[in-house]
């Protein structure tokens, strides 16, 4: 990836190849920059609006920024939305360049249209894989859809990725026997940690803890 003054690639087209961890962690980095510059503006903001019209306008106007190009406006559920899929995208090509580097590169989808969501560019009948981020595995059946959609593929290589709160990084057992995988691999991804309680919410937890001792 190029880092002159002229327009990158990645930030025109929304399916990439990866070819080295180099380039997977390129897309962390545009990722928590278009996060950085959201934020700041949002902090700018947030006490200039009353609490309701600022949710509105974060749900309904141009708040935020594209994940992987801080220069295109986007709406900020949208970006939330399309941040941690791009950075569990990123994270799946690492893990496969790591466990699979015969076949590399990957080719990566990070935009919403439809097909496979990564697979060998080597090979593209040898591995396929279906990514997602969200706040439980069994939100919407999307796991479930996925393992269904991998089988259909027929792909020799098929893993089921997929960045969700309380899972430790790496294969996942006991899913793959509860969702009844059949050879479909299922790897959970490490997901960002929280470093410090979120602003506002020490002081949601404190009001309530003292209601509930009086």
């Amino acid at each position: 990836m190029t880092h002159g003054t002229d327009p990158s690639p990645w930030q025109i087209q929304k399916t990439c190849d990866i070819a080295t961890v180099e380039q997977a962690d390129e897309i962390e980095r545009m990722v928590a920059e278009s996060a950085h510059q959201a934020l700041r503006a949002l902090r700018r903001c947030e006490h200039a609006e009353e609490s309701l019209s600022l949710l509105w306008k974060l749900k309904s106007g141009l708040g935020g920024l594209d994940p992987i190009d801080p220069k295109r406006p986007l709406n900020f559920i949208e970006q939330l939305n399309q941040s941690f899929t791009y950075l569990a995208s990123a994270r799946a090509a690492k893990w496969l360049l790591q466990h699979h580097p015969e076949l590399g590169p990957f080719s990566v989808n990070l935009g919403t249209m439809k097909g496979r969501d990564i697979y060998s560019k080597a090979d593209p009948t040898k591995l396929h894989g279906e990514v997602f981020a969200a706040a439980n595995v069994t939100n919407n059946q999307k796991l479930k859809r996925d393992i269904a959609y991998l089988k259909k593929n027929g792909s020799e290589l098929q893993y089921a990725f997929f960045m969700a709160p309380q899972h430790v990084e790496g294969r996942q057992p006991a899913l793959e026997a509860r969702f009844s995988s059949e050879g479909v691999r299922i790897v959970a991804l490490r997901a960002p940690e929280w470093t410090a309680t979120p602003p506002g919410l020490a002081e949601v937890r404190s009001g309530r803890e003292s209601a509930a001792s009086t």
